[in-house]
């Protein structure tokens, strides 16, 4: 029995000293994630950012998987991607007000607004016990996982990331040599907002916007480019025309039948989220000069 309780021991010291050292690397280092192993851990790795977060932020913005496929290394130190794939831009701005990010100017993509979820995965942050040192500790969280260091050192080496400064170039109006004819195969149908869901959506919006314009930040609202059939649908022109309407005081960016390129229709290509990614940041940019 002494020498299992022995051998136990110097497994676990082993085992922290590994741990220990795996932090020590992660915090020396300093590697932005920029790819992570699937969806569900990038949306624990944002929900977890923006939870810790406690500066005061430029820009913030908020949205659905259309969103969060924008490159991460596109954003300045003082701007924050809020994006869940699987959710809407209102999970992001309920998060958002529970954690201590005070931004100056909210950007809010208006694409899924109806598709309102439980952001569950939250739990996994806030009920583990090393959740109160995972914000002090980067080794801990889940950004910082060997898969994603992994994948993100695997897409460095693939291609070179593009930064902020790589905005520099991208200039509006945008032209044909920017953008590209949308000729991806269609594997979603528009979505059929019914006029309730459109209706539930504006009022959870309507309350956000006005605890966010109290803390003082700037609400603007954007409508993500898609494949300009999804523009003319129905289910979106419906809930375009709505939130013009009720929000006839925000400023509202529409790309709705731009001619970035997609996947399916609605999610962009790596190449047009870049080039997308950069007229946002432009734009933010310009409103801090």
């Amino acid at each position: 029995m002494p020498s299992f309780i022995s051998s136990f021991r110097g497994i676990a010291a082993s085992a922290a000293i590994c741990v220990a050292l795996y932090c020590l690397a992660v915090q020396v280092a300093g590697l932005k994630i920029l790819v992570y192993a699937d969806q569900f851990l990038a949306n624990i790795a944002r929900a977890e950012q923006v939870m810790a977060a406690d500066d005061q932020l430029s820009a913030v913005l908020v949205g659905s998987s259309l969103a969060a496929r924008l490159p991460e290394n596109l954003w300045a130190d003082d701007m924050m991607n809020v994006s869940f794939a699987g959710h809407s831009a209102l999970n992001g701005l309920e998060l958002a007000a529970q954690s201590n990010v005070w931004p100056k100017t909210v950007l809010i993509e208006t694409n899924w607004l109806p598709q309102k979820t439980t952001l569950s995965f939250t739990d996994q942050l806030t009920h583990s016990l090393l959740y109160p040192v995972r914000p002090y500790v980067k080794g801990l969280q889940v950004e910082n996982q060997p898969i994603n260091i992994l994948a993100t050192l695997a897409f460095r080496l693939s291609r070179t990331p593009p930064g902020p400064e790589s905005c520099a170039d991208v200039v509006e109006p945008l032209d044909a040599a920017d953008t590209a004819p949308n000729t991806a195969a269609q594997f979603f149908s528009a979505p059929p907002f019914s006029e309730a869901e459109i209706a539930l959506a504006l009022d959870t919006l309507a309350v956000a916007v006005a605890r966010l314009e109290e803390r003082g930040s700037t609400v603007l609202l954007v409508e993500f480019p898609v494949d300009a059939a999804f523009g003319r649908a129905e289910g979106p022109t419906k809930l375009r025309k709505a939130i013009a309407a009720r929000f006839p005081n925000l400023t509202f960016w529409r790309f709705e039948t731009h001619p970035f390129q997609t996947t399916d229709g609605q999610h962009l290509t790596a190449d047009s989220a870049e080039r997308f990614g950069c007229v946002l940041v432009n734009r933010l940019s310009a409103l801090e000069r």
